[in-house]
């Protein structure tokens, strides 16, 4: 497995642990707190963390992206293409608040951005 994909799904798992546990605390106690199953949230969440690294560097070398301002433009459209419709629809049919749906699509767009800085600077 290359360096980027462990290092990113590594330094976004970091990520969202910070984002939910101080940034918006309040999601994470309307999304059942600490009595939720973490043990099964955290080792999911590094399997598609580990995904989306390797996915995303794929696009990225398929894709020929030459500069930082290209890399940017891709981890944005793939969070647009991919991940915001699946948390938009994932999010439409629960009874959950809108700021779930902000904290879980803010979250997997600086992890998107992330994930592609780390791949353009491993593997280009």
């Amino acid at each position: 497995m290359t360096a980027y994909i462990i290092v990113g799904a590594i330094a976004t798992w970091i990520l969202g642990w910070l984002w939910y546990q101080y940034l918006f605390p309040k999601v994470r106690e309307e999304l059942g707190g600490a009595d939720a199953g973490q043990g099964k949230v955290f080792v999911l969440s590094a399997l598609a963390l580990l995904i989306f690294a390797a996915a995303l560097g794929t696009f990225m070398r398929n894709r020929g992206v030459v500069d930082m301002a290209d890399t940017l433009r891709l981890a944005f459209k793939t969070w647009l293409g991919f991940v915001l419709p699946v948390i938009v629809m994932t999010w439409a049919p629960t009874k959950k608040s809108v700021n779930v749906l902000v904290a879980g699509a803010g979250y997997w767009l600086i992890a998107a951005v992330i994930l592609a800085i780390l791949a353009d600077w491993m593997i280009l």
